[in-house]
């Protein structure tokens, strides 16, 4: 699935037909693929109470959700990190579990070096339009909102895959690379290193 910013239109586009010089796509509104494939809202109405502007638009657009407890990301196939005010803390932690990551941010982290993207982790751009096209590689085969459409491409003799399984080795080799690099003794290492580094540089005769 491609993702367009000007035309609000994305298209599926199958792969593995019996003629390589064809392909077949099938254009989407933005707005139905997000409500089948999105559950999005927010957990609480923090910063809005005080404005009446604010409560209008929050009872028009966003809808509320249940808090679900940290733990629970294990039983997801993926959870998507991004940054909040700052840099995500979460991200390490979140490798531990095993459920593969789809990491965004603009911050570059003291481990973003140890780290190989695709291995460990999924990157997302900070505009995020490539999130349809990651869905869609990952899990699209599964999924009903294209069911139709990829039973048409099946009779065409085309074959639909999704690489579920790539998805669930990025997650365990993220969990692995966490039990290995991102241990607190990792962190302590890496803090006194900042720190004799940080000496030489203010105390240099250069």
């Amino acid at each position: 699935m491609f993702g367009s910013k000007d035309s609000g239109l994305n298209s599926l586009m199958g792969i593995g037909t019996p003629n390589p010089k064809m392909l077949s796509k099938q254009g989407l509104d933005r707005s139905f693929v997000n409500h089948k494939t999105m559950d999005v809202g927010y957990l609480a109405e923090d910063h809005c109470r005080a404005h009446e502007p604010c409560q209008e638009l929050l009872k028009a657009n966003y809808r509320l959700k249940m808090w679900e407890p940290f733990g629970a990301v294990k039983f997801f196939k993926w959870a998507i990190d991004i940054d909040g005010i700052g840099f995500s803390a979460k991200f390490l932690n979140l490798l531990q579990i095993g459920t593969a990551v789809v990491k965004q941010t603009v911050y570059r982290e003291f481990y973003s070096d140890w780290m190989v993207p695709w291995v460990h982790y999924i990157p997302l751009s900070v505009e995020g339009d490539e999130l349809y096209n990651i869905w869609n590689y990952f899990l699209g085969k599964d999924d009903g909102v294209f069911m139709e459409h990829q039973r048409h491409l099946a009779k065409e003799g085309w074959k639909i895959v999704n690489h579920e399984d790539t998805l669930k080795r990025i997650g365990h080799q993220a969990s692995q690379w966490s039990q290995a690099h991102a241990r607190e003794i990792d962190w302590e290492i890496y803090s006194y290193r900042l720190l004799l580094e940080w000496n030489r540089i203010w105390n240099s005769s250069e």
